[in-house]
């Protein structure tokens, strides 16, 4: 049964969890953060191509990490999932691409 995503989550855990239990809802998608970045720039580069052509990549910039920095983030959903049969219905790059889409509608709307 594929349930939906992270609000879906947390509505299932309200209703179907138990009081003071911690839920954690993930993408099942483990990646590296220039791995997103880079996907984040993919997806730009497709639905709104800069006016020079070049991709949004050439605008990343490699900065000293900080101390205890993350390289990645990684949640494990496996309770949800055996406690309150949770699903995802849609991938982390789906998601990614229809977070980026509204972000992208909802500037040319206020313009």
């Amino acid at each position: 049964m594929k349930i939906g995503g992270h609000n879906s989550g947390v509505e299932l855990s309200i209703s179907k969890g138990r009081v003071g239990e911690t839920y954690c809802f993930g993408g099942e998608c483990e990646m590296h953060n220039i791995d997103i970045s880079n996907k984040i720039c993919e997806i730009l580069d497709e639905i709104q191509p800069r006016k020079d052509g070049a991709s949004y990549k050439k605008q990343i910039k490699f900065v000293e990490d900080r101390k205890g920095h993350d390289c990645r983030y990684a949640i494990n959903n496996s309770k949800v999932k055996s406690q309150l049969q949770f699903s995802l219905n849609k991938s982390f790059n789906e998601r990614l691409s229809e977070t980026i889409g509204f972000y992208i509608k909802s500037k040319s709307d206020v313009l």
